[in-house]
């Protein structure tokens, strides 16, 4: 049976259990393999966890970085390989929006944006979904996956669903939906133009450390990246009023070559941590200031404690368990991201357009086109017309590069509404 390991012990991340009965009932699930194996983890770990335990921390820099002259670096009680589940999303959204006091409708896209697929505690705090995976290509998910030297990975269940986020967004107050000063949506009104949504497992090795201060026995955990020598490491925040805390926090530089500590809530990461969302194009102006206000807005909503939870409460209640079957879900392909990526290049352009259009239709209300009495109103026209052409083709650019999936997956959802 795949994936029978499950987490236990004294740290709130290995005390976590769940059940490992077929994990995942997916046909199409990918994975990034394993680059390493735990005695390369526990060196790569070392020199962070020797610092966060005050212990061994000279035996542990030499074993990273000189492990040919074979001293013992600082060594977990316990270390496991652990699959995390994770989704990518490719969307664009529509929803009627309030734009600096005038009613519209707002349009964004998600490209390459990382969501949880788990709300195990800590792993599912910060994104795990560095640049370079952005440009590898993950292996399907076989059974020769799960065993790194004699060792069986544990494998942690998908419980949130990426559809559920839309569900979710429906039910936000008038506060949590304002995005800023300038803009809020109305929450009832979002609905999706496209999506799909791949799944994933990034595979991590997570490890607990123990060691004695002022009589009293302490745990570290810390995890890394494994999909290769350069993932990154965190930590688990402990709790900020203890001593030991305060320590962790205090931690400023680990030498340089270590990185700086960075606290994102209960992980405290020793390097930088690449952005979970990636809003490429929005249909609103100035749309680079707005697609960044939206960033800042959809990650902080994401990761604000009991979010993530909520969302896996929610796909419980809706799906019980999470498989492929619903036609958004799509293998993580060049292949399959293709079609979607280029329907959403042509969105985006039409988007363009229509800005460009706006910008000048309130360039000519405000008379601020002043070429000439005579002239000008004819160079207006005929630029509008000229975007006018230019929107109806992009339109039906659009039109015809909606993947077949999509199309069948809107007829049988209007189908069910119809019932």
């Amino acid at each position: 049976m795949l994936c029978r390991r499950v987490l236990r012990g004294a740290r709130p991340l290995f005390k976590k259990s769940f059940s490992t009965a077929a994990p995942y009932p997916f046909r199409i699930l990918r994975a990034f393999p394993f680059a390493y194996d735990s005695d390369d983890a526990i060196r790569y770990l070392a020199p962070y966890a020797a610092v966060l335990c005050k212990s061994k921390f000279f035996n542990s820099a030499i074993a990273r970085f000189l492990p040919s002259l074979g001293f013992e670096p600082i060594l977990p009680k316990r270390i496991t390989p652990v699959y995390f589940p994770a989704w990518i999303v490719d969307a664009e959204l529509k929803a009627t929006v309030n734009h600096q006091s005038n009613e519209r409708t707002g349009v964004v896209q998600f490209e390459n944006t990382y969501l949880p697929g788990s709300d195990f505690p800590v792993l599912s705090a910060v994104s795990l979904w560095p640049h370079i995976l952005r440009i590898l290509d993950p292996v399907p998910f076989t059974e020769e996956l799960l065993h790194q030297n004699g060792t069986e990975v544990t494998c942690i269940p998908f419980n949130v669903s990426p559809f559920t986020v839309l569900d979710a967004a429906k039910s936000l107050s008038y506060s949590a939906s304002t995005v800023n000063e300038d803009i809020r949506f109305s929450p009832s009104s979002v609905k999706f133009n496209m999506a799909a949504a791949y799944p994933v497992l990034i595979p991590l090795y997570l490890a607990q450390y123990e060691y004695q201060a002022d009589g009293v026995t302490h745990t570290h955990t810390l995890f890394t990246e494994a999909y290769g020598s350069m993932g990154n490491v965190m930590a688990e925040q402990i709790d900020r009023d203890s001593a030991e805390g305060q320590y962790q926090e205090s931690i400023t530089d680990l030498g340089g070559f270590m990185g700086t500590p960075r606290t994102h809530g209960i992980v405290q990461t020793f390097g930088p941590i690449s952005e979970c969302v990636n809003v490429p194009s929005v249909s609103l102006s100035p749309p680079r200031d707005i697609a960044k206000a939206l960033e800042n807005w959809f990650e902080k909503t994401l990761f604000s404690p009991g979010n993530l939870t909520q969302l896996a409460t929610l796909t419980e209640e809706k799906l019980g368990v999470v498989t492929d079957d619903d036609l958004r879900i799509r293998e993580l392909t060049k292949e399959e991201r293709a079609p979607v990526v280029g329907w959403l290049e042509l969105s985006s352009e039409l988007m363009m357009v229509n800005r460009i259009r706006e910008a000048i239709a309130r360039s000519r209300n405000a008379k601020m086109i002043q070429l000439s009495l005579t002239e000008a109103p004819k160079l207006v026209r005929d630029a509008d017309k000229t975007l006018e052409k230019q929107i109806e083709s992009l339109a039906s650019k659009r039109q015809e590069a909606t993947p077949s999936w999509w199309t069948q997956w809107e007829e049988s959802t209007a189908a069910k509404e119809d019932r």
